[in-house]
């Protein structure tokens, strides 16, 4: 058994190689998004994303293995290039990865997308709101440059039932004056 594996009955989440990183200065060339990202592992894909011929502040950087993906996320978050503070995070869009269930089935509809938080809600907060619908897995709130609330979250239960269930009890609920929204995650 290697040591590197996880305790019995344990499940590890998969992550992909590409990394979504917003922020990014307009003028920022792909060249010094892979030098920026050279420390954490072999980058063998960058892009800026752009709209027509200028850049939208965000862009994709792929490494060879998941675990370069991994610590890149871990020690180039909110760290400087060209004077910003950049966010990094794995590309949701990252058709690479897909959780399998038995038999390599591939498992989907676990993750919901839910609007209308209140902007002082934490990932923690909304992980302890939709923990009564079933198992969460995780929960993420989206946040802007400064780090604040942008009022929408997403939240990954660790079984497609307890997701149905979580839109079918809490989408249009009332929560501190505000009416969520909760649909199916599309991305995922």
């Amino acid at each position: 058994k290697s040591r590197n594996a996880p305790p019995s009955g344990e499940q590890v989440a998969a992550i992909g190689r590409r990394l979504f990183v917003s922020n990014l200065t307009w003028d920022t060339t792909w060249q010094e998004l892979k030098d920026h990202f050279k420390p954490a592992g072999k980058v063998v894909h960058t892009d800026i994303i752009m709209v027509g011929e200028r850049s939208k502040g965000c862009g994709i950087v792929e490494f060879e293995t998941p675990q370069e993906a991994l610590r890149a996320i871990s020690t180039l978050s909110n760290t400087e290039l060209k004077g910003r503070q950049i966010l990094v995070r794995e590309d949701r869009e990252d058709r690479s990865v897909r959780e399998t269930g038995p038999g390599n089935k591939v498992v989907t509809g676990r993750q919901v997308v839910v609007h209308g938080l209140p902007f002082s809600y934490t990932w923690q907060d909304l992980k302890d709101l939709f923990s009564v619908q079933g198992k969460v897995l995780r929960a993420d709130i989206v946040t802007d440059r400064n780090g604040r609330s942008r009022g929408y979250g997403t939240v990954l239960f660790d079984r497609s039932e307890d997701a149905e269930r979580a839109i079918s009890e809490m989408d249009e609920a009332a929560l501190e004056g505000r009416v969520l929204g909760v649909k199916l995650d599309k991305f995922t």
